[in-house]
């Protein structure tokens, strides 16, 4: 390391999520010498977790507001000038373009964008892809170098002519292994399933409440199998986002094999409950639950978008296409009726994910950009 530094971290909200994790992260195992700042929207997870000064932001909004976004960068403005990061590491899309102006403007030198999954690749119309590619487009230009958590993000932002090639980076997101803590099996089913008859199977997943995390497909997929399979459980564990819309689809489809468990403790810590993992995800970048389900050696049903067959290949899981509640459900019903295929691929999973997606590497390969 040349010499000490100053790292600013923004991202638009400080609730919990992947790329809140990934800061936090960052800011834990930082070199000696190297000082850390946040400066994020609301009051959530993130401040409690990052190891650093944090700046709470005022008009960093996630949604469209012309006013605020203006105020936004002129907020930015002055906090840059004030602190004089050597670095400004951006997270989130409107943090990404808001606070690459900022930055360059305050006379920032390195500008670093971690794409966690680019906004335009989600469920949404066209004309409003269009408006996020074009805002990509034009903020790229103050961004020294731009983050991608999977090599599919760094494919789709050079085809979608995001920048030049030569500023996309490849790192992985990555998990320590070692500092995950699961609670035993029966332990966690029980507390997972209070209150209701104990059944023998749980088919789980963890993932907040948006969209592009396809859980409409996860509960149908439950609906499906209701009859066949009345011994089979099917478990939500997320907090942030639509959940109330997830709710109502339960409630009016009347479907009574669906829980959504809503819990203060860290999500991963209820793993070892599920039989079954599944990812119903539409668009991904790198989630962290699938490492931690990997870690955790679950056997895991995964749609194959973003990165996600960058972490898993056929002998670690079984890979379905998107928006496709049949195969999830196929899939899901001979993972139920196949436990050896299902132990096997648990084994491979963990064992990917020791071997390739280690946080060491991660942090490493992240603060060699920064110097």
């Amino acid at each position: 390391m040349e010499k000490d530094k100053k790292i600013l971290y923004l991202i638009t909200l400080s609730e919990k999520g992947g790329a809140q994790k990934y800061i936090s992260d960052l800011s834990y195992h930082a070199p000696k010498g190297m000082e850390c700042f946040l400066a994020a929207g609301g009051n959530g997870w993130l401040f409690e977790n990052f190891k650093g000064k944090k700046f709470q932001t005022k008009f960093l909004v996630r949604e469209i507001h012309p006013i605020k976004d203006i105020a936004a960068f002129f907020e930015l403005f002055f906090l840059f000038k004030k602190i004089q990061p050597d670095v400004v590491h951006l997270n989130s899309s409107k943090a990404g373009a808001i606070g690459s102006l900022a930055a360059k403007a305050a006379g920032i030198k390195k500008v670093i964008y971690t794409a966690h999954g680019f906004v335009f690749l989600e469920p949404l119309s066209d004309l409003k892809k269009t408006f996020y590619k074009a805002v990509e487009k034009y903020s790229s230009f103050f961004k020294d170098i731009i983050i991608t958590v999977s090599q599919k993000d760094k494919q789709e932002g050079i085809k979608n002519k995001i920048s030049i090639p030569e500023k996309f980076v490849v790192v992985h997101t990555a998990v320590d292994v070692s500092k995950l803590i699961f609670l035993p099996k029966e332990e966690a089913k029980k507390q997972i399933l209070s209150g209701i008859q104990p059944r023998q199977k749980i088919v789980g997943t963890i993932a907040n409440f948006y969209p592009s995390k396809g859980l409409s497909h996860f509960i149908l997929t439950a609906k499906s199998l209701a009859h066949s399979h009345p011994n089979v459980f099917f478990v939500i564990i997320g907090s942030n986002g639509d959940r109330e819309s997830y709710k109502k689809l339960i409630k009016n489809k009347k479907i009574s094999n669906v829980k959504i468990f809503e819990t203060k403790k860290e999500a991963s810590s209820y793993l070892k409950a599920f039989d079954i993992y599944v990812c119903s995800s539409v668009k991904e970048g790198f989630p962290y639950s699938l490492l931690e389900a990997m870690a955790a050696e679950l056997p895991i049903i995964s749609t194959t978008v973003g990165g996600i067959p960058e972490m898993l290949d056929q002998d670690s899981a079984i890979l379905i296409p998107p928006h496709n509640s049949h195969e999830l459900m196929e899939a899901t019903i001979g993972l139920l009726n196949d436990p050896e295929t299902a132990k096997k691929l648990g084994l491979h999973a963990k064992l990917k994910v020791e071997q390739n997606f280690q946080l060491e590497k991660m942090v490493k390969e992240t603060f060699n950009l920064y110097y």
